[in-house]
């Protein structure tokens, strides 16, 4: 899990240090991601491995969309953090979440409880 951090936390400056396109590295990111998260699944007899390939069978354009835009937002986070400080970028990234819970109330029309905006 400690390597796990570390890879993470070094992924601006290891971006950085390779000279190849947004696309690359982040297509190389989807493939291992991908091929260890298989392994993985293929290897656990649980139901968090049932329950994924059910998931899949069942809705597979949805998993595949939800894959795409994960790939879409990752060559975004590459090609930003090529072109940008580091630390804008990663400020940006986790400030995201916090806009889409500004934004959702007018956007999707849902409520949003006190204990919500209190967090």
């Amino acid at each position: 899990m400690a390597g796990v951090a570390i890879l993470w936390g070094t992924i601006g400056l290891l971006v950085r240090q390779v000279d190849l396109p947004a696309t690359a590295i982040a297509g190389v990111r989807v493939w291992l991601g991908a091929a260890v998260l298989g392994a993985w699944l293929a290897r656990r007899r649980r139901p968090a491995a049932r329950s994924a390939a059910a998931l899949l069978s069942a809705r597979p354009v949805a998993v595949l969309t939800l894959g795409v835009l994960l790939a879409v937002h990752w060559v975004a986070l590459v090609a930003a953090l090529q072109r940008a400080p580091i630390g804008v970028v990663l400020l940006v990234t986790y400030l995201a979440p916090v806009g889409v819970a500004a934004l959702a109330p007018r956007a999707l029309g849902e409520r949003v409880p006190p204990r919500s905006l209190a967090a």
